[in-house]
């Protein structure tokens, strides 16, 4: 049973090894970019990009483009490399100092998600501990996670008994 288990284990934490490494936002065909409406509408310019990833219980924000267009494309690192499968929705946000306008929010259900304006595409990478923290996070991972706390704590002689295991 034991080498079935670690052959599941072992896939498992490949096939969900893939990580977010950055996302490039593209301005679709026909698109009007928004504009930054400055302070009280003064000094209108290029918007100040950024991104936000939503995982659910935790929102990973990217750095800021200040005054910068779309162009032929932003590409955003996203911090800390989440698990791709753990990503619940892409939001690209007008950064203002004053109050943070949401210009595009999309659930993410590929490598390329279409909003109304604007096309986000994933960047991917692999990382053998993003495979890990998965299969813990499974009911199967949960168990040999604790099995093996346990074992780990019965070697390092937390559980021996008073003179030994021959007492």
């Amino acid at each position: 049973m034991t080498p079935v288990l670690l052959v599941a284990f072992a896939f498992g934490s490949y096939l969900h090894g893939g990580t977010l490494e950055a996302v490039v936002v593209e301005l679709k065909e026909g698109a009007e970019e928004p504009r930054d409406g400055g302070v009280f509408g003064v000094g209108s310019g290029d918007p100040d990009y950024c991104l936000e990833v939503d995982l659910g219980r935790k929102v990973l924000r990217s750095a800021t483009y200040k005054d910068t267009s779309v162009g032929d494309g932003l590409r955003f690192e996203v911090p800390g490399a989440p698990s791709v499968g753990a990503v619940l929705a892409l939001r690209l946000i007008e950064d203002d100092a004053a109050r943070d306008d949401v210009l595009e929010q999309v659930p993410v259900d590929g490598d390329v998600v279409e909003g109304v304006a604007f096309r986000f595409r994933l960047e991917r990478g692999w990382s053998a501990l993003a495979g890990i923290v998965w299969f813990l996070g499974t009911a199967v991972g949960v168990l040999v996670g604790a099995l093996l706390g346990v074992g780990v704590a019965m070697w390092a002689g937390e559980w021996a008994l008073p003179g030994g295991l021959d007492a």
